[in-house]
C-alpha cells in the first residue's frame, strides 16, 4: 500500500513540474510516463487520464490555500494583517506553483465542463467565500465600512493578482509593494487628515 501512496505521489510531483513548465496542453502522458520512470498503462492505473491528474493537482493547491487562510483568519485579529498576510502567502508560492495556475487559466477551456464547474466551486468555496468572511468580521469588528463583502473580495484580488502574475522567475515582489497594495485597498490614495 505504501508503494502505491508513493507512486502516486511522485506521478503527481512530476506532473506539476511538467504541467508548469509546458502548460496542459503542451504535457503528453507519454511524456509523463517518460520522466516518471512508468509505463504509460502505469499512468493510467493511478489516473484515468491528463485531465483527471491535472484537476488533481489544482484541487490539491486549493486545498492547501484554503487551509492557509483559514488558518490567517483564526491567527490574525484584524483585517489588515490577514490581508498582509494573504498577499504574503500568494506572492510566497513556487514559481512552478504561479505558473501553473497561469495555465489554468489559459488552458481551461481544454477541460470538461464538469471538471471546470468542480474547479470553479472549489476556487470560490475555498479562496473568495474565506476573503468575504475575512471582510464580513472586519465590519462586525467595526474595521471597515458596510459594503458588499463579494465586490471587496474580487476588487483586493483584482488588486493584488497583476503583481503577483508579473514575477519574474525568482523574484519576488518587495516588501513595500505588499503594504501599499493593502495601504491602498484600505486606506485609498487620498491623503489622511
Amino acid at each position: 500500500m505504501a508503494e502505491h501512496s508513493n507512486v502516486r505521489s511522485l506521478i503527481i510531483n512530476e506532473a506539476s513540474a511538467l504541467f508548469a513548465e509546458k502548460g496542459y496542453a503542451g504535457l503528453s502522458m507519454r511524456e509523463l510516463a517518460y520522466h516518471v520512470g512508468v509505463s504509460k498503462a502505469a499512468l493510467y492505473y493511478y489516473f484515468s487520464d491528463k485531465e483527471q491528474l491535472f484537476v488533481e493537482i489544482i484541487s490539491q493547491f486549493l486545498d492547501e490555500i484554503q487551509t492557509r487562510l483559514e488558518k490567517i483568519l483564526d491567527t490574525y485579529p484584524d483585517l489588515r494583517s490577514q490581508l498582509l498576510e494573504v498577499v504574503h502567502h500568494i506572492e510566497g508560492q513556487s514559481n512552478a506553483k504561479k505558473q501553473l495556475i497561469w495555465y489554468l487559466r489559459h488552458d481551461i477551456r481544454q477541460l470538461s465542463d464538469e471538471k471546470v464547474s468542480h474547479l470553479v466551486y472549489q476556487y470560490h468555496h475555498g479562496f473568495v467565500n474565506t476573503l468575504e468572511k475575512m471582510f464580513k468580521d472586519a465590519m462586525v469588528r467595526g474595521e471597515i465600512k458596510s459594503l458588499n463583502p463579494k465586490i471587496l473580495a474580487w476588487v483586493f484580488l483584482g488588486m493584488v493578482y497583476p503583481f503577483v502574475n508579473n514575477i519574474q522567475a525568482n523574484q519576488s515582489m518587495e516588501q513595500s509593494w505588499t503594504v501599499n497594495i493593502v495601504e491602498v485597498f484600505l486606506d485609498g490614495v487620498n491623503p489622511r487628515d
